[in-house]
């Protein structure tokens, strides 16, 4: 993860973003992110590298007890809504209107929509409910990666091998092993 820990998100109204490639540019080399008030709904811009790391904030979510169970409410009330929360569409800079098509979207349907077109940096449109809680458990896993970086640094990790020979040995799979096995 080469982006930074402290990301700048950016607000504007529908009337503000003006090329949508000009934006790209700034998130791919300023580690911005977008959320444009587009009138009733907003929508959140992300790159498109950064999608997959949104996508698996958005699945770990998904399996937490209060999430479930509101889930489990929404589908008593829709029960014949298929989407998934994870549905990801692509369309064409061309195709898009107006934003707030896109914003309608991503509400109605619980989409992720990556706009894509020749010579642009492909971005992401995402829920902004999302962003902030996105943004928090990213930084909370760049920390974690730095930690371990200076612990291997500092000598405060030992290799694989040496960790699976006394992990067999604890089993009794290697001679000399003790043969009862600990829990």
């Amino acid at each position: 993860m080469s982006r930074t820990a402290h990301p700048v998100v950016c607000r504007l109204s529908n009337c503000e973003v003006g090329d949508i490639g000009e934006l790209a540019a700034r998130i791919y080399t300023n580690d911005e992110y977008f959320v444009i008030e587009t009138g009733v709904l907003s929508v959140a811009l992300i790159s498109r590298d950064e999608l997959d790391g949104y996508l698996e904030w958005r699945e770990e979510r998904m399996q937490e007890p209060d999430v479930q169970e509101a889930l489990a409410e929404i589908e008593q009330d829709a029960a014949e809504d298929t989407t998934r929360p994870t549905d990801v569409r692509r369309v064409s800079i061309d195709e898009v209107n107006d934003l707030r098509d896109i914003a309608m979207r991503i509400c109605r349907n619980n989409e992720c929509i990556v706009l894509e077109r020749d010579g642009v940096l492909p971005v992401a449109f995402i829920d902004p409910l999302d962003l902030d809680d996105y943004l928090e458990w990213r930084r909370e896993l760049m920390e974690s990666l730095a930690e371990s970086e200076r612990d291997a640094r500092e000598g405060r990790t030992r290799p694989a091998e040496v960790l699976l020979a006394e992990l067999k040995q604890d089993v009794g799979l290697v001679p000399g092993g003790s043969t009862t096995r600990r829990d």
